[in-house]
């Protein structure tokens, strides 16, 4: 029970906030060219500070042996994700096939996991949760962000590669390992930074979600069938692979609940910045959302 109310507790704080962004549409102090600038200044500076803050608050280098299993199962579980999210959803007459493999494929594990997981596990449960969002991060700005390419341009793709986000995680990664830690002076703008992550995410997704009005998103059935591959199939796969080859450690486990997580919230921020239906991509996260209320509950019992 006392799990159920953490997923509850968490949800509720997010549609409090779309709630917020869905009243400022309506009243006009978000609108397009706005909604477009807030979710750039969130891809290109507020991931890349949660990111940077993430990694200088876990420094014990001793943990390395830890890091590398967990480091290695959220690798494996993102293959896995990615793969079976594209036989799934096949290109075939789908011009969003790109867009609804990401919904499918990536959680919102930073601002779900991660409270679920250090209520189960504590300090270990949230240094885990934590290197399933760095391989979060390390594929969605690489092979996610470049799926949504057009024509294929390799000059596009590069630049996609080296991406603000991309090289904060290289950046990031090489500091902990080195056990560097930046002065105060520097980590406390970073932290502010970190801080508007999940509301600014909020409002530009209410907003989206209030541009094209609720009703019209429930007639959409590839919503429905988004939301089925990435609150049940998906996860009950991933948890079945798992048990077959025997992987049952504590980071396996935090991996899975992790991988059983609803659609990250920056997936319809992508879709805004590549041309792609962030409408559609909106209601596929407030959708996987209010039911995670009831599946992450559900895929516990079985991990």
């Amino acid at each position: 029970m006392n799990f159920f109310l953490i997923t509850f507790g968490q949800i509720f704080e997010l549609f409090l906030l779309i709630l917020l962004g869905a009243l400022l549409w309506k009243l006009g102090l978000i609108f397009g060219e706005a909604k477009k600038s807030l979710s750039g200044i969130l891809i290109n500076l507020v991931i890349p500070a949660v990111i940077l803050n993430s990694f200088q608050a876990e420094n014990d280098t001793s943990k390395l042996e830890v890091l590398l299993e967990a480091f290695l199962l959220s690798v494996a579980a993102h293959l896995l994700l990615i793969f079976l999210s594209s036989v799934f959803i096949p290109k075939k007459n789908n011009p969003q096939a790109a867009m609804e493999r990401l919904c499918a494929a990536y959680t919102n594990a930073g601002f779900m996991g991660i409270p679920l997981l250090t209520a189960l596990f504590d300090v270990q449960g949230a240094f885990y949760a934590s290197i399933y969002v760095t391989v979060f991060h390390l594929f969605l700005w690489t092979q996610g962000v470049c799926s949504l390419s057009r024509g294929g341009e390799e000059k596009g793709r590069l630049k996609k590669l080296l991406s603000p986000t991309v090289m904060t995680v290289g950046v990031s990664l090489v500091l902990y390992l080195l056990g560097i830690r930046l002065p105060r002076l520097i980590m406390e703008p970073v932290q502010w930074l970190a801080g508007m992550n999940t509301p600014l995410a909020m409002l530009v997704t209410g907003a989206s979600l209030a541009s094209c009005g609720l009703g019209a998103l429930f007639e959409n059935r590839r919503i429905f069938y988004v939301t089925a591959l990435r609150n049940l199939i998906l996860p009950a796969i991933l948890v079945l692979l798992f048990k077959a080859f025997g992987l049952l450690s504590t980071a396996s486990v935090c991996v899975l609940i992790a991988a059983c997580c609803p659609t990250a919230a920056v997936i319809p921020m992508i879709a805004l910045q590549y041309g792609q239906d962030e409408q559609r991509a909106s209601g596929i996260f407030a959708m996987t959302t209010v039911l995670s209320l009831f599946t992450i509950p559900l895929f516990m019992f079985f991990v």
